[in-house]
């Protein structure tokens, strides 16, 4: 393989299948997959040229992904927006990054030449800074778009370590059902990519029989997921529909306690791996993995870093008047604080306007992520959560995410703060208030009077499968 293939091992072989489109069967071979990507790649430079913004609507299609590829391989800096957002959150992006080329509507949504694309000419958008590559929407980002500005460097070395921590081989075929406009998505291409393996491109639900057809009939060996999504399998017992897969592969957010030693069970009954693991897209994707081998042993860990290296904070006094409740971390951990990274796969700083996208790097490569969390004497660090889920009741700070764990034996409930009071939401109105409210004063101390429940239609969801707690917070206010 030559380097017209991005994030692609020179060791790959050509003739080694690359992409499947398991819904239409179709399989790409590597050497295919890299003529088609530089053919896109020629088009898109014939089209607007270089150094400018190329936006991509990319869903779990072959042809999607040789127009990311090869907008990638193209000189441009590639803005991913995500293909199921309304009309108005993509004009509102495309209206204020202003990229030279766009897709030009739903209906080609994923365009696989330049010439089905609308040009978008914009003479006042600046050329972005040379060493940028990539722009992502933040997991958090709602009305106000803020967008992480990623180098070539930081995603391809990210691409890199993930393959090596995670020992892909060749012969690895890992589903891809996770939106490719998330870090996490993106990272289980880039990094299969660098390894030479196969990625199956899913555009159904684990909910659906189709999926578990899928993971079938193309030998998929591994599966990704949040925690959202093992819940699920949990709750839908549909551990016993995996098939060949072997490793299964958890981010985006903490596992519930429940779910974790559903997990622990199951690794042990079949010998399948479970590997837990810590990123954010302000670091590309994946900034921590915790062996198979410690899943067991290190319970509530996700491990330590594949690139760079991690330090705690404390001195930023991030839980003032409170602290997180014993027993939620491990014994001989060292002080709680927030988290901070450093690496090669830090971002070179956000874009709120056009006129970021040429502004230099304004990190070097050190990053404050705003989790809070612990790493204990061998280096391997437990997240507590985010500093911005604290909130003050009662006079006292409470860890939301902590309240979301104690309560998660009585099922999915979920803790946002409404004017001094937690609120818990749940899906379903057979939860008794009276266990929950023992837990609420034994553990955090906090009367009735200082929380309530609130029954949803169903907990939203971010597109990259998290709680949209930002949704939740205005349906539980309503």
């Amino acid at each position: 393989m030559t380097a017209t293939l991005p994030f692609a091992s020179t060791a790959a072989v050509p003739d080694d299948i690359a992409l499947i489109e398991a819904e239409r069967g179709i399989a790409v071979t590597y050497g295919e997959l890299e003529n088609r990507v530089g053919e896109a790649a020629s088009a898109i430079r014939r089209t607007c040229g270089s150094d400018a913004i190329v936006a991509c609507e990319p869903s779990r299609t072959v042809a999607d992904v040789v127009w990311y590829l090869g907008a990638m391989a193209s000189g441009n800096a590639v803005l991913l927006v995500d293909p199921n957002a309304s009309p108005v959150r993509k004009e509102q992006l495309y209206a204020r990054f202003r990229p030279r080329l766009r897709p030009a509507g739903p209906a080609s949504a994923g365009p696989a030449v330049a010439g089905q694309a609308q040009l978008i000419a914009s003479g006042a958008t600046p050329a972005p800074h040379p060493e940028l590559a990539l722009l992502l929407s933040t997991s958090g980002s709602t009305a106000s778009p803020k967008l992480v500005r990623l180098s070539k460097d930081a995603v391809t070395s990210n691409a890199v370590a993930i393959a090596d921590a995670l020992a892909i081989e060749p012969t690895e075929r890992a589903v891809a059902n996770l939106p490719l406009t998330s870090a996490y998505g993106l990272s289980i291409l880039h990094s299969h990519l660098a390894a030479g393996a196969t990625t199956v491109l899913v555009g159904r639900s684990i909910a659906e029989r189709g999926f578990w057809e899928c993971v079938r009939e193309f030998r998929c060996s591994s599966i990704p997921g949040v925690p959202a999504m093992y819940q699920a399998l949990v709750r839908l017992r549909l551990l016993d529909r995996l098939g060949p897969v072997r490793t299964l592969t958890q981010a985006g957010g903490r596992l519930d306690d429940a779910t974790a030693s559903e997990l622990r069970a199951h690794a042990r009954s079949s010998g399948r791996q479970v590997v837990v693991m810590y990123g954010l897209t302000e670091a590309t994707a994946r900034v921590t993995v915790l062996p198979p081998s410690e899943f067991e042993g290190r319970p509530g860990s996700v491990g330590r870093p594949i690139q760079g290296k991690l330090w705690i904070a404390p001195d930023n006094d991030p839980i003032p008047d409170g602290s997180i409740p014993d027993g939620s971390l491990p014994d001989g951990t060292e002080g709680l604080g927030e988290i901070g990274y450093e690496g090669r796969n830090v971002m070179l700083g956000y874009a709120t306007k056009a006129e970021d996208i040429a502004a230099p790097d304004e990190l070097g490569a050190r990053l404050m992520t705003g989790d809070i969390g612990r790493l204990d004497s061998d280096g391997y660090l437990y997240v507590a959560g985010r500093r911005s889920r604290y909130a003050k009741v009662d006079g006292n700070r409470l860890n939301l995410d902590e309240v979301e764990t104690a309560v998660a034996r009585f099922g999915a409930i979920r803790a946002v703060e409404i004017d001094g009071t937690v609120a818990l939401a749940c899906a379903r109105d057979d939860i008794d208030p009276g266990l929950v409210g023992e837990v609420m004063a034994d553990l955090f101390g906090l009367p009735r009077r200082s929380w309530l429940m609130r029954e949803v239609e169903a907990i939203p969801l971010t597109g990259n499968g998290k709680v949209d707690y930002a949704a939740l917070t205005r349906a539980v206010s309503a």
